[in-house]
């Protein structure tokens, strides 16, 4: 009979009891990894606008500058391919820049270390400023009117931004289905037609009640303008500079 060595039989139950607890280790890190696949959210691709020629009007202009019809179509192509890169792209950057204020903001960083990060690649702070406004009404309205905000000029993005009030009314719009250009024509004080080509009625009061109105809001125009806040004369300077654009433009 073979003589038992205690040594080489603790040896082995040492052996046999890590070889136990790796494999408890194994499965606890099993676990741990699929608890954490599990709480990933999962990420759609994301959905680009695609512009097509009827969303552009303006492309008609292009029948001016070229005679044949193959080259004015070429051309129009190619001004699509543009529009989609350029208008996807100003939201997606908008995004970044969104994102990355956000997070400086919630470290508690000031607004000269975001500027400090845009000049570091080579970025314009106002550039980049209006991309966020674009993104912003972006997410802001329906997705399946976001379109409209993609082909929304610059000036009116910043038309919109200029009043919270405003906004909302123009999202309002936006999301009945007004197309861009009532859209523009809203935001210039004139009358618009919505998605269901019904007027949209203003109410509008008739002369001699705007006279006096106008009257009403001027008496002492200039001690009322020094007792509000910086904001709020701003607002009124931007009121006077589209009620004066509007009142030149008039026949």
């Amino acid at each position: 009979m073979a003589k038992i060595n205690p040594a080489e039989m603790l040896k082995e139950q040492m052996a046999t009891l890590a070889e136990k607890e790796k494999e408890k280790e194994e499965e606890k890190l099993k676990e741990h990894e699929a608890k954490i696949l599990a709480n990933i959210p999962i990420i759609e691709n994301k959905k680009e606008i695609n512009i097509v020629k009827e969303d552009v009007p303006y492309l008609e202009i292009i029948d001016e500058i070229a005679e044949d019809e193959e080259t004015q179509n070429y051309l129009k192509d190619n001004s699509l391919k543009l529009l989609n890169i350029t208008a996807n792209a100003s939201i997606e950057l908008g995004k970044i820049y969104e994102e990355v204020a956000e997070f400086l903001s919630k470290k508690g960083n000031s607004e000269g270390i975001y500027v400090k990060w845009l000049e570091a690649n080579g970025i314009n702070k106002m550039t980049a400023l209006r991309h966020r406004k674009k993104y912003r009404l972006y997410v802001e309205v329906k997705e399946e009117y976001r379109k409209t905000v993609i082909l929304l000029p610059t000036r009116a993005i910043e038309n919109i931004f200029k009043d919270e009030e405003e906004k909302k009314i123009v999202i309002e719009y936006i999301n009945k289905g007004s197309s861009v250009e009532e859209i523009k024509n809203l935001l210039e004080g004139k009358q618009i037609e919505n998605a269901e080509n019904k007027k949209i009625n203003f109410e509008i009061d008739d002369v001699g009640n705007m006279t006096e109105k106008a009257q009403v809001i001027f008496t002492e125009f200039n001690q009322r303008i020094e007792r509000l806040p910086d904001d709020k004369k701003k607002k009124v300077n931007d009121l006077l500079i589209r009620i004066e654009k509007i009142l030149m433009t008039e026949e």
